[in-house]
């Protein structure tokens, strides 16, 4: 009875997924190259730049007037990532890692990522040109149940200092972009009664232990 239970439990164990690379972009100074794939079941593509305008020096950067105003935030402006996911599948968005660039005096504002609803999926980050950038979702951030889009913007216009960004200064994305999460199949009734048939057993289990 107990090798049973836990069988059972361990089936319950094995259907937690775990977050994988689930795509890169490398950028360069000119130069944003395609998008590397890393699952079948969720397709991302090429970055769309939506309302920033032109570039100023390089193809990654943008002056952050673009981004926001000053002190406000530009509403609708970001960086696109769309992505298509196969129907039966889900997306939990676990992180997004990359580097901007500030460039300018004073340096760039905290940035964070939305959903295509505009709802935040990630906490903002102060981007500084001595680290890389960690996007860490939020607790309550949606999961996607059909094709979206992840969507970079001006989380507030301000600085790590506190002051205003100056309207001379641009954000450059260096380094490539890599978005972390799990992709797994949408739940059916069956499988929702497995999890709940296993987790029963591990307390049964460990009252039989006693």
């Amino acid at each position: 009875m107990k090798k049973i239970l836990a069988g059972i439990a361990v089936l319950a164990v094995a259907a937690v997924a775990q977050a994988d690379l689930l795509a890169t972009w490398t950028i360069a100074k000119s130069t944003i190259n395609p998008v590397q794939n890393e699952k079948t079941e969720i397709t991302f593509g090429d970055m769309v730049a939506n309302g920033l305008g032109n570039q100023t020096v390089e193809t990654t950067a943008w002056r952050l007037t673009q981004w926001i105003t000053d002190p406000g935030v530009v509403s609708g402006n970001s960086l696109d990532l769309p992505f298509t996911l196969q129907s039966g599948y889900q997306f939990a968005l676990e992180s997004v890692k990359g580097s901007m660039n500030p460039n300018g005096n004073p340096s760039p504002v905290n940035f964070k990522w939305q959903n295509e609803n505009g709802v935040d999926v990630t906490g903002s980050v102060n981007v500084k040109t001595t680290s890389p950038a960690t996007w860490t979702a939020l607790e309550s951030a949606p999961v996607w149940t059909s094709s979206g889009t992840l969507s970079l913007v001006a989380a507030d216009g301000k600085n790590s200092a506190g002051n205003n960004a100056s309207s001379g200064s641009r954000a450059d994305i260096k380094s490539g972009l890599e978005v972390y999460g799990t992709v797994t199949q949408v739940p059916e009734p069956a499988t929702m009664s497995l999890l709940g048939l296993g987790a029963l057993a591990m307390v049964i289990r460990r009252k039989l232990s006693k």
